[in-house]
């Protein structure tokens, strides 16, 4: 968050998140929690007289229990197979070099302090290098599942699914499956107008001949109630951070839900 003009909100944020103009006067930096030992005891006042924490469990304890499936995809694809092949073989590779890269780190710091430094950043430009691989490899994996995608799906509403959230990351692949389903699809990604996101909500949430929501993992996985109406999500790719895959799921698992999840 940046402080947004209230001058409130900005003497929070520079006592508390060590918030500071960047230099070229045009918005905020926070770095560091000063005076963090006097905002643990503000926290512990409000804990004691208005804060409440309850865990879902007693808060919503009509809510059905979340069922997990992982859906193994036959690898008799080859294009797949070989793409499975080359990013396990990438992981083996970049883990050593990894290792490489902080044992350089290690040995700098008997050394003097330019060499730890370049050390630093010859290990921060190679974890870089590393991740964009990784990155680029599990886009093109995620681009080749698409077809197997396309069949579970439609095997779901076949099946009576009447609605259906598919969750994914890379624009490409979400575009790709709201492009097979057609008018039978609302997909909500990064970047859509507030308009546009209202009324793709309400399509899936409203209209009966749209039982699909097609939703990036980030856009769709925060502050929507719409996608209730569903009681199951499918997750064509996952996310990095565990805990954006668990809002994604609470999306359908929240309250009013009546469907086993």
């Amino acid at each position: 968050h940046h402080p947004n003009g209230n001058s409130k909100y900005s003497e929070f944020c520079i006592n508390y998140c060590g918030a500071f103009k960047n230099e070229s006067g045009y918005g905020w930096t926070m770095k560091g929690e000063p005076n963090k030992e006097q905002l643990n005891r503000l926290e512990n006042v409000l804990r004691s007289t208005i804060m409440i924490r309850r865990p879902k469990s007693v808060l919503l304890p009509e809510l059905p229990e979340k069922q997990r499936q992982i859906v193994e995809i036959p690898l008799d694809n080859k294009q797949l197979q070989n793409l499975m092949d080359q990013e396990q073989k990438m992981l083996d590779t970049q883990k050593e070099h990894y290792k490489q890269l902080m044992v350089g780190v290690q040995a700098a710091k008997f050394g003097d302090e330019e060499e730890y430094r370049e050390a630093v950043a010859k290990m921060q430009e190679g974890m870089l290098q590393i991740s964009g691989n990784i990155m680029t490899q599990r886009k093109e994996t995620a681009i080749a599942k698409i077809p197997f995608m396309i069949g579970h799906i439609q095997m779901l509403l076949d099946g009576g699914i009447d609605k259906l959230v598919v969750f994914a990351h890379h624009r490409e692949v979400l575009q790709k499956l709201y492009k097979e389903f057609g008018t039978s699809a609302a997909m909500l990604i990064g970047g859509m107008s507030e308009t546009a996101k209202d009324k793709a909500l309400t399509k899936f949430a409203k209209d009966p001949t749209c039982p699909l929501f097609i939703g990036s993992i980030l856009a769709s996985g925060l502050g929507i109630n719409e996608l209730a109406v569903s009681g199951m999500a499918v997750f064509h790719e996952l996310d990095y951070v565990p805990a954006n895959i668990s809002q994604a799921e609470d999306r359908i698992h929240r309250s009013g839900q009546k469907h086993d999840s």
